[in-house]
């Protein structure tokens, strides 16, 4: 009880709705079927997962576009200047955002994304050095 109120008086559903074979509720106060709830939502249930495909793109769009613009200068070198130190080797690049070591005076220091798997990091490399080409 709040201030000397009496709290509201609950409603009974189980008079005014039924459930119909369909697991549907129907309702004499409203029109038509209203669904059920099944536990788990219907945005769950049309969740997809990351094709491996677009792994690359993702995880650079998530992670690296914070710091890192394709042209211009954020915080980090752009993709641009990245494609041109690391051409052709995404190997050096994926050791690189293991273990990053300040090579430029001019940047902060990158921080360490060793918590991406070996998978996304190389996914990650190959599309910053083939993106834009």
């Amino acid at each position: 009880r709040a201030h000397g109120r009496s709290p509201a008086p609950r409603q009974s559903l189980g008079r005014r709705c039924r459930t119909t074979s369909r697991g549907l509720r129907r309702c004499r106060w409203r029109r038509g079927n209203i669904p059920r709830h099944r536990g788990r939502s219907e945005l769950a249930r049309r969740q997809r997962g990351i094709l491996p495909s677009e792994r690359g793109e993702i995880a650079y769009l998530g992670v690296c576009t914070g710091c890192h613009a394709y042209a211009g200068r954020l915080i980090g070198p752009s993709v641009e200047e990245i494609q041109a130190l690391y051409a052709n080797r995404p190997e050096a690049l994926v050791q690189y955002i293991n273990a990053p070591t300040p090579r430029r005076t001019d940047y902060p220091e990158m921080p360490a994304q060793n918590y991406l798997d070996a998978e996304t990091q190389l996914a990650v490399a190959n599309y910053i050095l083939q993106v834009g080409n």
